[in-house]
C-alpha cells in the first residue's frame, strides 16, 4: 500500500471516530476543523469524500419553535371588548387599539398585538 493509501484509511478511521463520538452531529466542516486541531492537514472535499464512502450523514437538529399560547393555567378569560366588529364606518378607515404606550392598527380584520383598550 501507498503512504496516500495508508493516510487515507487512518484519516477514514478517525472521520467515524469523531462523528460517533459527536453524537452523528458533526459535518465535514465541524469534522475537519477538529482534524486541524489535532494536526491533520485535509480538505473538506476530502472529509465529504470519506464521509459519503462510508455512509456518514449528520443529524440537524430540530429548530426552536415559539411556543405563544399556554393555556395550561388557572387564570380567567379575558372578556371580548371589541365583539368582532371589525367594520368601519367609513371607507378605508383604520381601527386602532391602545395597548398600553403603543397603538396598534387593525387591517384587513386581524389584530396586530394584544387588546387592552379600543378608542
Amino acid at each position: 500500500m501507498t503512504e496516500r493509501q495508508v493516510d487515507n484509511l487512518v484519516i477514514g478511521k478517525r472521520i467515524e471516530e469523531i462523528f460517533t463520538d459527536n453524537k452523528r452531529r458533526y459535518g465535514a466542516v465541524r469534522i475537519r476543523r477538529e482534524l486541524l486541531k489535532e494536526g491533520r492537514k485535509v480538505s473538506i472535499k476530502r472529509v465529504n469524500r470519506h464521509m459519503k464512502s462510508r455512509g456518514l450523514v449528520c443529524l440537524h437538529t430540530k429548530r426552536f419553535k415559539v411556543v405563544t399560547t399556554n393555556s395550561k393555567h388557572n387564570l380567567g378569560v379575558v372578556a371580548n371588548t371589541l365583539n368582532r366588529e371589525f367594520a368601519p364606518t367609513k371607507p378605508y378607515q383604520p381601527r386602532h387599539m391602545r395597548c398600553g404606550q403603543l397603538i396598534l392598527p387593525i387591517l384587513k380584520r386581524r389584530a396586530v398585538g394584544y387588546i387592552c383598550q379600543l378608542f
